[in-house]
């Protein structure tokens, strides 16, 4: 966990594109960084939660509010990017074939 942590404290910006699944320790991940954009047909949510524990490092409730990361938590089950981006997740979600150049625009 310290090593990502670490990431925080870079002085260049750390930038998530996620696409395809962020389950898991790729959910954790995505959350140390500083600016997160997905596609829209992303799935991103923290599946151990249903045969072991919640999450290591649990920004979730910040970023997604308490009752959506609860949900996420509790259920195990993944929201979509486009969800993630209005829950505040991610910064924004994009069609899948515009995400890499958008993502490149904006860094």
């Amino acid at each position: 966990m310290q090593r990502w942590l670490r990431m925080w404290d870079l002085a260049k910006p750390v930038i998530a594109q996620v696409h395809g699944h962020c389950l898991a320790g790729g959910s954790e991940l995505a959350t140390t960084c500083d600016l997160v954009y997905v596609a829209e047909d992303a799935q991103i949510g923290y599946p151990p939660m249903r045969p072991m524990s919640p999450p290591d490092m649990q920004f979730h409730p910040w970023l997604l509010g308490m009752r959506s990361a609860m949900e996420m938590y509790l259920t195990g089950d993944a929201i979509t990017g486009r969800e993630a981006a209005a829950d505040g997740f991610a910064n924004r979600a994009y069609p899948a074939a515009e995400l890499e150049a958008e993502v490149l625009r904006i860094a």
